[in-house]
């Protein structure tokens, strides 16, 4: 009996210990399926999160290569276009309540200037100095609407970047140059004087035209800047690094002694306007002449876009009515040298909007 006994409670013993690791088995079993489902759900979090934070994220671009292709279309995605208008008020005033940019009293050093006129002349930025896509040669609308030169088909003809054919404007009849030839040159009697300084009144029709085309006009908050560009800049004997820094003699005109505008004065212009986004606007009618026009406006774009300001560059990207009519209808304009910029300016002050800065105006009588 009391061997029986024993074994009795050996027995005991044994299933106890065996109940305690099954338990225990049990226990580690649940908390590892635990462990794995919070590793599951913590990973599903982390994607989800990475889904829709990283489609934010912007990529962190290199020092001084803000600009994306400015020849053509250097335009925000973002940027609406604006519906244009066909009544534009007259003498109203309205504010915008947006300060300068942090950054407006920054100006470019001479070595700044130097550095990027480098960047594009001989640094990587070379490939983007090419020439402009010129799509009417020789169309020149400001010399047809001042003294109706050259409003009717011109005789000279110009060859593509590689001289293979004749690039001119004569087979088109629906630019804004014969519009204003039918509507006004073609009326004034054989004999009569041209250099009359432009008809508005045909010039406003011209414009609605241009409303009726849906033409892209800018809104009322940016200021449209007006680069001239082509012979007046690659003619000039002034160097690009002088142009930006100082100022330059442009090579039409000796009346207007350092007409083209350096950096500081477009940046002088900008921070009294106390408008942020900066709509660029230019380009050149002529093939030929792009080297010292490319690296100028880009050098201008890249310091106002180091000053703060939002800037978007279209040099020869639309046609020159599209342009005229773009600048011709701004609330706020920055004009350059020349017959077309002035004319510009003209509308806008018509309209009762506001040319910032430095005028280049020849008073002449106009109806």
């Amino acid at each position: 009996m009391r061997i029986a006994g024993r074994g009795v409670r050996h027995h005991t013993r044994r299933s106890s210990r065996l109940r305690f690791w099954a338990d225990k088995r049990d226990s580690i079993l649940v908390h590892a399926w635990v462990a794995s489902v919070l590793v599951v759900v913590l990973f599903t979090i982390s994607v989800l999160l990475l889904c829709f934070y990283l489609p934010s994220v912007k990529p962190i671009e290199p020092m001084g290569l803000r600009a994306i292709d400015p020849l053509f279309h250097a335009q925000s995605p973002t940027q609406k276009k604006r519906e244009p208008k066909r009544g534009i008020e007259v003498g109203g005033q309205q504010e915008f309540g947006e300060s300068s940019p942090s950054n407006a009293s920054w100006r470019p050093s001479r070595d700044w200037i130097s550095g990027c006129v480098k960047e594009f002349t001989e640094g990587p930025k070379q490939y983007l100095v090419r020439p402009f896509p010129v799509g009417w040669p020789d169309y020149r609308l400001g010399d047809c609407i001042k003294m109706c030169h050259k409003c009717a088909d011109s005789s000279e003809c110009q060859k593509d970047p590689e001289g293979i054919k004749c690039l001119t404007w004569t087979s088109r009849h629906d630019t804004f140059a014969d519009f204003y030839d039918k509507r006004f040159c073609q009326s004034i009697p054989r004999g009569g004087s041209l250099k009359i300084g432009g008809n508005f009144s045909v010039v406003d029709a011209m414009l609605e035209l241009g409303d009726e085309r849906g033409y892209q006009a800018p809104e009322e908050d940016e200021v449209v800047v007006h680069l001239r560009l082509g012979d007046i800049i690659e003619l000039s004997n002034d160097s690009v690094d002088r142009m930006l820094l100082l100022g330059g003699d442009p090579a039409h005109n000796k009346n207007f002694k350092n007409g083209i505008k350096s950096i500081g004065e477009y940046l002088d212009t900008l921070e009294s306007s106390s408008l942020r986004k900066v709509r660029i606007r230019g380009g050149s009618h002529m093939f030929k002449y792009y080297r010292k026009s490319c690296v100028y406006s880009m050098c201008i774009k890249q310091a106002m876009e180091e000053a703060g300001y939002d800037v978007t560059m279209v040099l020869n990207g639309v046609s020159p009515d599209e342009d005229f009519y773009y600048g011709a209808r701004a609330r706020h304009l920055i004009v350059s040298v020349g017959g077309y910029s002035r004319l510009m300016g003209q509308m806008v002050e018509r309209y009762g909007g506001t040319v910032h800065g430095r005028q280049f105006i020849k008073r002449k009588k106009s109806y």
